[in-house]
């Protein structure tokens, strides 16, 4: 925890035990007192984004904040030097909040921690007999190195991993993924630490991976082109327009303040115009 946030817990709980009473708080924080005061209020007016469009630091501590010090029914929040020397009473408080804080570090507080870790797959209920189909079987035939295991059935290699039916290890992967959307690697891993095996082994766990659409959307990397690019059958059937050089133009003069013309000069108006290019410039009409 930061010390920013820390005086921010601090001046919350101060301000919720003094709900509904007229209390007068001193800090040394000036990161607390101007965020209450100035950055606050103002960081609720932008929707607690910074001028770059990004979050602001210690957003949940700056809401409750806000929240809190509408609890009292009076409340001053008064910026104080910290570490003072001398009598005054604001010296004396502030040493005893140092006091009271370094007490309240030194004492042995072993905060209660729930250690969750993901275990291996391990190989849980297997069928008593192994359900080889013919390509399991042909791909165990063609590595010498997996010997059958005369009590169960079951294949093993050298350094005892588990062969599984590659059906067996499709639906052991799409189970592991949907709990843990584990990247290749680690599934991989995953599965040379809970000793199995099984045909076609990475080329499943890939497939599985690239068919999760949660995990698709959440990569980062760059992506394939997927759509069709056209391609043509002849010459001249696409043009593009460019300009390698462009005569200089003069400013372009806009009249906004137009007059409505009388009703006689309305009768006088020709009844048909003539747009004629101009001379020196080609990108302006002349009307006669």
């Amino acid at each position: 925890m930061s010390a920013q946030k820390a005086e921010l817990i601090a001046l919350i709980q101060a301000l919720e035990q003094a709900k509904g009473k007229r209390v007068t708080i001193f800090t040394d924080s000036r990161y607390a007192f101007s965020t209450v005061h100035i950055q606050g209020p103002i960081y609720q007016e932008r929707g607690f984004r910074t001028a770059e469009g990004k979050e602001v630091k210690n957003l949940p501590e700056i809401r409750r904040l806000l929240k809190a010090v509408q609890l009292p029914r009076a409340v001053a929040i008064v910026h104080v030097p910290g570490h003072q020397k001398g009598d005054d009473p604001r010296a004396r408080g502030n040493r005893a909040a140092d006091a009271a804080a370094r007490k309240a570090a030194s004492w042995d507080y072993a905060a209660p921690i729930l250690a969750m870790g993901l275990p291996p797959p391990g190989m849980g209920t297997l069928p008593p007999v192994p359900d080889y189909s013919l390509p399991d079987l042909v791909w165990i035939n063609e590595d010498t190195t997996l010997q059958k295991d005369d009590k169960d059935g079951w294949y093993r290699d050298q350094n005892n991993n588990l062969i599984l039916p590659a059906i067996l290890g499709h639906h052991l992967c799409e189970h592991l993924h949907t709990t843990t959307h584990l990247g290749e690697k680690k599934t991989l891993t995953l599965l040379q630490t809970a000793c199995l095996r099984f045909p076609r082994q990475n080329a499943t766990v890939r497939e599985i991976i690239q068919a999760c659409k949660a995990c698709q959307l959440m990569r980062t990397g760059k992506r394939q082109h997927t759509e069709m690019r056209y391609r043509g059958e002849e010459p001249g059937q696409h043009w593009e327009i460019d300009f390698t050089e462009v005569a200089g133009i003069g400013p372009w003069v806009h009249c906004n303040h137009v007059r409505q013309a009388t009703p006689e000069e309305q009768e006088k108006t020709q009844a048909e115009w003539e747009a004629r290019p101009h001379l020196s410039n080609p990108l302006k009409l002349k009307l006669v």
